[in-house]
Formats: C-alpha cells, structure tokens, sequence
C-alpha cells in the first residue's frame, strides 16, 4: 500500500495595517473610523455590546448615524452624547478566510468643562440654568451653538462678555452643550 503525500501551502497571514484610532469627539460632530487590510474581501463594523469588552454586535441600520458599515471606513454623523463611551471595532474576511478583527477604538465625547486655546475656562451659571444664562470666564466675543444632548444644534449665539446674558426659555428641560468652535471647546449644562 502507497502514500501520496499532498503539499499544503501556508500563504502568509493577511495582517491589518491600519487599526483604527480611539476618538474626542463633540457632541453632534462628526468621526470616522478607518482601518486598512491587506486584500480585504468583507468590511464589517461592531459595536461593543458589554462593559466588559466581550461581546460586540454588528453596527446596522438601527444606528441612523452611522455610515459606512463595510467599507473601510465607518462614519458617524452627527454623533450623540450617547455614544460615550462606546468601542467599535471592524471584523474583516481577507479571501474568504477566517475573520480577523482590530483593536477597538474608543469614542469619547468632549462634555465637559475644557480649558480652550484661548487660556481660559468656561463655567455657565446658574446651575440650572431658568430662562438664560450666563458664561463666565470668556475673555473674548465668541460665536457658539447649543446642541441638545442628541447632538442637534438648537440655536447659534454670539456671547460679547462675561456679563452677556443668553436666553434658553424656549427651550425644553434637559442637558445640552454650549460649543464654540473658534476655541475647540464645550461646556455642558442644563436647562430647567
């Protein structure tokens, strides 16, 4: 009785050359996630579905601001406060091999009181705000917009001082984010 051996050959792993980079991102703004792979065939983005990292689901339809789900990169636009703290992360089929999987990113959404590039921070009293509000500790004229905690801008403002006075009454009770884009940054606060 004969062998014949066959000769398998081992093609070397198909690796991910780009991972994709944890995000800041404001609340209502825009982010991409990209990732690059050698001869990829299947695009698929996950989103983390447990604290612990464990368990990711595929991102679909269901998440209105999210784009892009099989290509190599994912775009989320505009971007809600709820997605704080959420990974994602891309499953890959290279030639209808197995899966291969990247390092999730990290979205983290600025909402908190930030030190601008302009050296000073804002503080917004009073703390709820009624009817208005102030912005104290603005050293300069600044355009802003509010945003809802959804991410939607609900107005745009021009604040000349400290002493400025902006009125929020016809707004409903919640969180929202007063962002101002010449100095890159956000203070969240909220309405009664």
């Amino acid at each position: 009785m004969a062998y014949v051996w066959d000769t398998i050959t081992i093609s070397r792993t198909k690796g991910i050359a780009i991972q994709p980079q944890d995000v800041q991102i404001l609340s209502g703004a825009r982010a991409e996630f990209f990732v690059e792979m050698d001869e990829p065939d299947q695009y698929q983005y996950l989103l983390e579905y447990s604290p612990s990292g464990q368990f990711f689901v595929p991102i679909s339809g269901a998440f209105t601001y999210a784009s892009g789900l099989n290509n190599d990169t994912l775009i989320l636009d505009p971007v809600p406060i709820s997605a704080h703290g959420f990974k994602d992360r891309c499953r890959i089929q290279p030639d209808s091999c197995a899966y291969t999987y990247s390092e999730p990113a990290l979205q983290t959404m600025l909402d908190l009181e930030l030190t601008g590039s302009k050296g000073c921070t804002l503080k917004i009293v009073p703390v709820p705000a009624g009817s208005k509000f102030r912005v104290e500790g603005l050293v300069a004229p600044a355009e802003a917009a509010i945003y809802s905690a959804h991410g939607a801008v609900v107005a745009e403002v021009r604040i000349t001082g400290s002493s400025d006075e902006v009125g929020v009454a016809y707004l409903p009770a919640g969180y929202y984010y007063l962002y101002f884009p010449e100095f890159g940054y956000a203070v969240k606060f909220v309405k009664n």
